[in-house]
């Protein structure tokens, strides 16, 4: 039998509403604090309150309620109010100090820091004035006692000032930093399950397209979504098990070890021709590169050892989505060519591949991320990466990936995919 709902415990709805911003934003306290020693001097008083001491009770209340949102009008009020207040005959100075230091607290917790100095020296020269004698008060124990209340409602303030902006900058970081999880998250699952996933998509399409009687490539074709099926399982379950520990103090792509080039390259030639795609690679590393980007062992642990270091995985990973790139827009049965080598400190891989008149994108097998998460990647690595369409009547030209050019149905155009990134040197 299910247990019937009961109403929240009543301190935890106390909690809760005074936690909201309507109770706890600035006025409101004061205003309350203001209206109760109002309340109290009154009952206290030998004599009922006349309408003047109640109307300028009243007027002193809405000033304090609105100092926050115009801090600098109610800062003049605030002078005339304590000038006229010899009028009133029958008001006690004990609310007349509090509402002076309330309005100065209130005006430097809203951040107007060098009005409130100012209106903290304007309350101290009135306070030493007598309006009935027409004279200056030379009672220095009043004037020391006034000038440190005064500057302890500054103070006040100011602390308040304070502790509003450094958790306004606390909230600023912490919605920047889950920002940036957000977008790594993104790219990770994008350069990884999402690519994975469009390849078997892709090869699935492919092998549908094969003749019957062809049975050694069926089966080539059933090994390699095999394969790209369990290698988008095995990184769906990295990125679920670094989601269960703690995020905040791992990045997600240290956790995978990228494949080495030679490995890499082996597997777009295959995913090419399962595409009706030939690839032609032109591999012209010096030794040592060439060491670092085709040793087995992972990119941190071979980083220690080599002469001359570049990011391998992020090598790796705008490779995929180059090829991943090439093989959904490439023209049938075209030629992609790719090239790495090294341009003094920098290493260059750049891929080619020739393309028709732009179509609409498949919904399934695009989701407009590409481009983004390899200039992301290239940019955190110290590196750039550009994008470049060549041929057709624009000649060559720089465009993104949705302003192809469409001039003729029968044109070809080139688009070029180029990274470039540092080669650090470790040691001499």
């Amino acid at each position: 039998m299910n247990s019937p709902t009961r109403a929240p415990h009543r301190p935890n709805r106390l909690l809760r509403m005074l936690r909201a911003s309507r109770i706890t934003r600035l006025g409101v306290v004061e205003t309350v604090l203001a209206a109760s020693l109002m309340g109290f001097e009154l009952m206290e008083a030998p004599s009922p309150a006349s309408a003047g001491t109640t109307g300028y009770a009243v007027v002193t209340l809405a000033l304090i309620a609105c100092a926050a949102k115009f801090p600098v009008a109610v800062s003049t009020l605030s002078l005339l109010m304590v000038l006229s207040s010899f009028l009133v005959a029958d008001l006690l100075p004990l609310y007349s100090v509090f509402f002076t230091m309330l309005i100065v607290e209130i005006v430097t917790a809203s951040g107007q820091i060098l009005l409130a100095v100012c209106l903290t020296f304007a309350h101290w020269v009135l306070a030493a004035i007598d309006p009935v004698a027409q004279a200056l008060m030379t009672d220095i124990v009043s004037l020391t006692v006034g000038g440190i209340m005064l500057t302890a409602a500054l103070l006040l303030g100011y602390t308040r000032d304070r502790h509003q902006r450094q958790q306004k900058n606390m909230r600023a970081s912490l919605a920047e930093q889950e920002r940036e999880q957000r977008l790594e998250l993104a790219r990770e699952l994008h350069d990884s399950v999402a690519t994975s996933l469009t390849s078997v998509v892709m090869q699935a399409q492919a092998l549908t397209l094969l003749p019957p009687g062809e049975e050694h490539n069926h089966r080539q074709s059933l090994e390699n979504i095999s394969e790209s099926s369990r290698e988008a399982l095995s990184n769906l379950r990295t990125m679920l098990q670094l989601l269960n520990e703690k995020p905040n103090r791992v990045s997600f792509r240290t956790r995978t070890a990228s494949p080495p080039l030679d490995v890499a390259v082996g597997r777009i030639e295959q995913e090419l021709e399962a595409h009706s795609l030939q690839l032609r690679a032109r591999l012209q590393l010096p030794p040592g590169i060439a060491a670092v980007l085709n040793d087995p062992a992972p990119a941190e642990s071979t980083k220690a050892d080599a002469a001359a270091w570049t990011d391998r995985d992020t090598v790796i990973k705008v490779l995929t989505e180059m090829t991943s790139n090439a093989a959904k827009h490439s023209s049938p049965r075209a030629t992609i060519h790719l090239e790495c080598r090294v341009d003094g400190d920098v290493f260059e891989v750049s891929m080619t591949n020739p393309t028709r008149r732009p179509t609409p994108p498949d919904e399934l097998t695009s989701g407009g991320m590409g481009l983004g998460s390899m200039r992301a990647r290239a940019t955190k690595a110290g590196g750039t990466l550009t994008a470049r369409l060549h041929g057709g009547r624009t000649g060559d030209s720089t465009v993104e990936a949705p302003e192809l050019p469409g001039a003729g149905g029968g044109e070809t155009y080139f688009w070029r995919t180029t990274l470039r990134l540092p080669i650090v040197v470790t040691k001499s």
